[in-house]
């Protein structure tokens, strides 16, 4: 695998955040679909929790492919505490180095996958003005079909497009999905965001969260993030619907 990295100061660094945890059988294409984005400039943190199968060896492997991917092991904490230790990761470098820092942070689940397009696009739109970026996201199954129910996640219920101010009526109507979000580290650490240890809907904790701390939101039609739709989520611990 060879790979021709992005060093470019001009092109902000995107941090994405992996936590994994008993699904060697997916990773692969999720690590692929991440490491063959055509935006280059990434800092890959995935974080092995524990994992008990073969999923620490995957990791380790294409760490030593591709050197923007870090690997974390940990005793197994649980999903809000395999991605806090990235940002933690992360915040140790936006504290001693905040100009080489990754500038936007997101996140992918090992059992997912995204076009590789997707970052490419969305960070042409994350201008200085706008706190996050929501792009829409489909269900499809493990051949890559789409599911034909035709489920999807637009980002937000109200049909929106594009730049909008985040008033009460667009946070209510913003889907509160975690991996369909692009966030500013600034934002993040400076208010002490993390993932709460032990709660359900960690996500839409931390997203709710994350959105009370903003002005203004970009909302991205296009069905970038791929949920994988027929299995039960070792990361979440709970059938999809």
């Amino acid at each position: 695998m060879t790979l021709e990295l992005s060093n470019s100061n001009e092109s902000p660094k995107l941090a994405v955040i992996v936590p994994v945890y008993k699904v060697e059988k997916y990773l692969p294409k999720c690590l692929d679909s991440i490491i063959n984005q055509t935006y280059r400039n990434l800092q890959i943190i995935c974080v092995d929790d524990g994992s008990p199968d073969k999923c620490g060896a995957i990791l380790d492997d294409y760490a030593k492919k591709d050197s923007r991917i870090i690997v974390i092991h940990k005793e197994n904490g649980g999903v809000s505490s395999a991605r806090n230790a990235a940002l933690d990761f992360i915040h140790e470098s936006w504290t001693l180095e905040p100009l080489i820092c990754s500038k936007f942070i997101t996140f992918v689940d090992p059992d997912d996958y995204i076009d590789l397009c997707a970052y490419e696009k969305c960070i042409n739109v994350l201008t200085n003005d706008i706190d996050v970026l929501a792009f829409a996201s489909e269900y499809v199954f493990d051949d890559g079909e789409p599911d034909p129910t035709g489920s999807c996640d637009k980002g937000n219920s109200l049909g929106l497009i594009g730049k909008h101010d985040l008033s009460e009526q667009v946070i209510s109507g913003t889907s509160f999905s975690l991996c369909n979000k692009i966030f500013r580290s600034k934002i993040i650490f400076e208010n002490n965001l993390r993932f709460p240890d032990g709660l359900s809907f960690e996500d839409a904790y931390f997203s709710t969260l994350y959105l009370c701390h903003c002005k203004t939101i970009w909302f991205e039609q296009s069905l970038f993030y791929k949920y994988l739709r027929g299995r039960v989520s070792s990361i979440t611990g709970v059938a999809d619907v």
